[in-house]
Protein backbone atom coordinates (compact mmCIF):
# COMPACT_ATOMS: atom_id res chain seq x y z
CA UNK A 1 0.00 0.00 0.00
CA UNK A 2 1.02 3.33 -0.89
CA UNK A 3 -0.07 6.96 0.28
CA UNK A 4 -2.77 7.86 3.33
CA UNK A 5 -3.13 4.69 3.22
CA UNK A 6 -0.07 3.17 4.40
CA UNK A 7 0.35 5.98 7.01
CA UNK A 8 2.40 4.86 10.45
CA UNK A 9 -0.60 5.21 12.58
CA UNK A 10 -2.78 2.77 10.49
CA UNK A 11 0.12 0.14 10.29
CA UNK A 12 0.40 0.58 14.22
CA UNK A 13 -2.80 1.19 15.47
CA UNK A 14 -3.83 -0.90 18.73
CA UNK A 15 -6.62 -3.78 18.27
CA UNK A 16 -8.74 -4.55 21.40
CA UNK A 17 -9.88 -8.10 20.81
CA UNK A 18 -9.37 -9.20 24.04
CA UNK A 19 -12.59 -11.30 25.89
CA UNK A 20 -13.27 -12.53 29.42
CA UNK A 21 -11.01 -16.10 29.93
CA UNK A 22 -8.31 -15.08 27.48
CA UNK A 23 -4.70 -15.79 29.21
CA UNK A 24 -2.72 -12.83 28.72
CA UNK A 25 1.14 -11.81 29.68
CA UNK A 26 1.66 -8.58 31.98
CA UNK A 27 3.79 -6.18 30.94
CA UNK A 28 4.72 -3.80 33.62
CA UNK A 29 7.67 -1.75 35.58
CA UNK A 30 9.00 -2.54 38.77
CA UNK A 31 10.38 0.54 40.36
CA UNK A 32 12.23 -0.96 43.23
CA UNK A 33 14.24 -3.43 40.79
CA UNK A 34 14.07 -0.69 38.45
CA UNK A 35 13.48 -3.03 35.26
CA UNK A 36 10.50 -4.22 33.47
CA UNK A 37 8.53 -6.99 35.24
CA UNK A 38 6.57 -9.72 33.53
CA UNK A 39 3.74 -12.05 35.16
CA UNK A 40 0.25 -13.74 33.67
CA UNK A 41 -3.10 -13.92 34.18
CA UNK A 42 -6.43 -14.43 32.97
CA UNK A 43 -9.03 -11.65 32.32
CA UNK A 44 -12.17 -11.41 34.18
CA UNK A 45 -13.85 -8.62 32.83
CA UNK A 46 -13.08 -5.95 30.31
CA UNK A 47 -14.06 -2.25 30.77
CA UNK A 48 -17.22 -0.72 28.43
CA UNK A 49 -17.32 2.54 27.57
CA UNK A 50 -20.51 3.60 29.55
CA UNK A 51 -19.11 6.96 30.83
CA UNK A 52 -16.42 9.63 30.23
CA UNK A 53 -14.64 8.03 33.32
CA UNK A 54 -14.02 5.10 31.09
CA UNK A 55 -12.81 5.98 27.40
CA UNK A 56 -9.42 4.75 27.97
CA UNK A 57 -10.21 0.56 27.28
CA UNK A 58 -9.06 -1.37 30.00
CA UNK A 59 -9.14 -4.60 31.35
CA UNK A 60 -9.67 -6.09 34.70
CA UNK A 61 -6.92 -9.25 35.20
CA UNK A 62 -6.15 -11.81 37.75
CA UNK A 63 -2.21 -11.90 37.92
CA UNK A 64 -1.25 -15.47 38.90
CA UNK A 65 1.79 -14.39 40.30
CA UNK A 66 0.43 -11.86 42.98
CA UNK A 67 -3.16 -13.66 43.00
CA UNK A 68 -4.78 -10.21 43.05
CA UNK A 69 -7.37 -8.51 40.07
CA UNK A 70 -5.88 -5.62 38.47
CA UNK A 71 -6.81 -3.18 36.14
CA UNK A 72 -4.62 -2.87 33.18
CA UNK A 73 -4.60 -1.10 29.78
CA UNK A 74 -4.20 -2.38 26.66
CA UNK A 75 -0.63 -1.24 26.06
CA UNK A 76 0.40 -3.50 29.19
CA UNK A 77 -1.24 -6.35 27.92
CA UNK A 78 -0.57 -9.57 25.34
CA UNK A 79 -2.47 -12.47 24.46
CA UNK A 80 -1.06 -15.15 24.71
CA UNK A 81 -4.23 -18.27 24.46
CA UNK A 82 -7.42 -16.96 23.62
CA UNK A 83 -10.43 -18.09 25.29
Amino acid sequence: MDGAADSFHRRHRLVWNLKKGDLVEIHSWDPTLNKRKQSYGIVVDRGEFSSQLSLIPSATVMNFDTGLLELHSPASLEIISAA
